[in-house]
């Protein structure tokens, strides 16, 4: 069956393609090789050890636990995190900066 492998107790375990921005998985069988919310190229498996993505939840590699992420390239508005950021946001704050 393509988008999975058997394991080594014989399981047959799905294989993911992962969107790194906004985290929308697809089976690995799907014809869909970027993701249709970001358009950038959907990752099949971790770019440090090569394991293959087997969960449609994942954010971190479960074999080396590297981060999945998208590189700061982007052309997307970087939002800072509550820590970051501790005052309330406003909507005439400037979000494009760092503070």
């Amino acid at each position: 069956m393509p988008g999975s492998e058997i394991d080594w107790e014989g399981r047959r375990t799905l294989r993911y393609r992962l969107c790194v921005r906004c985290f929308r998985a697809v089976p690995a069988s799907s014809d869909e090789r970027y993701c249709i919310n970001d358009g950038i190229p959907m990752l099949e498996a971790c770019p440090l050890c090569s394991k293959p993505i087997t969960s449609p939840y994942a954010k971190f590699c479960a074999c080396c636990g590297l981060e999945f992420q998208a590189h700061s390239s982007s052309k997307r508005t970087r939002v800072p995190s509550a820590l970051e950021y501790p005052r309330k946001i406003t909507l005439t704050d400037d979000l494009t900066t760092d503070h």
